[in-house]
């Protein structure tokens, strides 16, 4: 039984010191993120599942796209007159992604990189909303932790703006994301 063991383990060290990623290679990638999003006093948080393809032009660049089903969670808090008043609304919606992902190592169990992606979180507003209201380009930083020679971990932290025009007296709408999932590399 220790035999067994023993090999298993052998097998498995063999198998991350082998994992990397190929100029070709194609990684599908499942993952779940979180996002909060805040403009002023009031804050949309998100929960995502999505599924996206990326292909691997180079063992350094990754050029992707992929669906999402989004939970959309959106808190406005208004103090008016020194009253406060506090409105949450929930919806899902699908939505959508494009990324580019620039790998700093690309042999090893651990494979950091730096990522910039396009997040489109509603394909038709309700009036009168614009499309770019709904869209958001993040820039982050990320690992993919192998635990087989074409499965990985991945993890990733962005921080991003939307597009949207921020209201009068206002800055800029922007973003925290953290994104977790599980991806197979072919």
């Amino acid at each position: 039984m220790r035999l067994i063991c023993l090999l298993l383990v052998i097998m498995s060290l063999v198998a991350c010191a082998e994992a990397q990623v190929e100029q070709g290679d194609t990684e599908v990638l499942f993952s779940g993120f979180l996002a909060s999003t805040y403009v002023g006093s009031s804050s949309s948080q998100l929960g995502s599942f999505q599924l996206s393809v990326g292909h691997f032009f180079t063992k350094n660049l990754q050029l992707g796209i992929g669906p999402m089903v989004t939970v959309r969670s959106v808190t406005v808090t208004l103090n008016q007159f020194g009253v406060n008043y506090s409105e949450t609304d929930t919806d899902v919606i699908l939505s959508g992604t494009a990324f580019i992902n620039i790998n700093l190592l690309t042999n090893g169990r651990v494979i950091p990189f730096v990522r910039s992606t396009w997040y489109q979180m509603d394909f038709s507003p309700d009036e009168p909303a614009d499309f770019t209201d709904f869209s958001y380009i993040t820039a982050g930083a990320g690992v993919r932790i192998f635990t087989s020679r074409n499965i990985a971990l991945v993890n990733s932290l962005d921080y991003g703006f939307s597009l949207a025009d921020a209201p009068e007296g206002f800055d800029k709408p922007y973003t925290l994301t953290l994104q977790v999932g599980l991806s197979a590399i072919f």
